[in-house]
């Protein structure tokens, strides 16, 4: 059987089992496309912030009381330069710089705190508007100046959601590898002793594993429609990330694969990842073929066993010489006896 005839099977049986099919590749990634609108307004608490100097004048009174008065809502830490917090930064140990101004407690003066995030920590974008918001409101009321806040990004800005889409689309792919490639092997099992004499193993996991490879052309499509229709800035046609969620699928369904039939034991012979079905029709040792012949020879005799039991005993060859024999002697000590 040709890798093309088992294409052709596959194909056959996604007809007659659409219903599954489009729930895979269509209802389950409009979900996980759908999923990714939820996280736009998660906002994380007890968030790190450094709290810094603009210059230094600034003494560590004003510090301490700024991070007191932000203390609800983030977990302010001091740092003692701007070089310090930018590095802690740069490491993911804080999300957020807040920079205070010299003249913060003057009276009437126009003060602008700077609260600085990182662009490439993508999930604190959204949030920390709100708590650009909440520090200004916080802030303003502590001192008797026209305090406000400024947020400033470092580095290119992007929603949680665009972040997320991407991930829950290998998310998918990762689901998809193992899912159906154990549906689908399982419900062969019964028929693989079959197909090995018709084709090799190697074509049939080859045959499943590019029938499934492009199911995937269906959530790809389903999430560049959810991404034109949010306006996400994300291009979900790339060659190179498409090439990557291809690669990676693959790579998965092939290990998938490999512990299923494993996981089939003694329904599956070790012998055919390294044989053909050549190999086979010329007599090569199967314990999966030995075993078949011996389970039906076994069930050849007990089937002759039960039609015996249903004829009724019957005499055979040997036994009638031996029923003549001792009649003839039975009969002649009676004649001796007579005599």
């Amino acid at each position: 059987m040709s890798l093309v005839a088992l294409l052709r099977k596959e194909l056959h049986w996604s007809k007659r089992n659409v219903l599954v099919v489009l729930f895979l590749v269509v209802l389950i990634p409009v979900f996980f496309a759908g999923t990714s609108l939820l996280f736009q307004d998660v906002l994380p608490r007890n968030v790190p912030v450094a709290v810094v100097a603009e210059d230094d004048s600034v003494t560590d009174e004003e510090l301490e009381t700024v991070a007191q008065t932000i203390d609800s809502f983030t977990n302010p830490r001091v740092a003692g330069s701007r070089q310090a917090a930018k590095r802690q930064l740069e490491r993911e140990s804080v999300y957020g710089i807040v920079t205070v101004p010299p003249d913060a407690t003057t009276e009437g003066a126009e003060v602008q705190v700077t609260f600085t995030v990182d662009g490439s920590i993508v999930p604190f974008q959204s949030p920390s508007q709100v708590y650009q918001r909440l520090m200004e409101f916080y802030l303003d009321g502590l001192y008797d100046s026209d305090l406000t806040v400024e947020q400033r990004v470092d580095g290119e800005r992007l929603d949680l959601n665009e972040y997320l889409f991407p991930t829950f689309l290998m998310a998918f792919a990762i689901f998809f590898a193992f899912t159906s490639v154990p549906y689908v092997f399982r419900r062969e099992a019964a028929v693989m002793d079959r197909l090995r004499f018709e084709t090799s193993l190697e074509a049939v996991v080859a045959s499943k594993l590019v029938f499934l490879s492009t199911l995937l052309a269906g959530p790809i499509i389903v999430f560049h429609v959810a991404n034109v229709y949010y306006g996400y800035g994300i291009d979900s046609l790339d060659p190179a990330g498409l090439a990557v969620l291809v690669l990676t699928f693959l790579l998965l369904a092939t290990f998938a694969t490999t512990v299923m039939v494993l996981a089939l034991g003694a329904r599956v012979s070790p012998g055919l990842f390294f044989d053909g079905p050549d190999d086979y029709r010329r007599g090569s040792p199967d314990p999966l073929r030995d075993d078949h012949r011996q389970e039906h020879d076994a069930q050849g005799r007990e089937h002759h066993d039960v039609s015996g039991l249903a004829r009724g005993p019957r005499r055979t060859g040997p036994a009638l010489p031996a029923r003549t024999g001792g009649r003839n002697r039975a009969l002649q000590e009676e004649c001796i006896g007579g005599e």
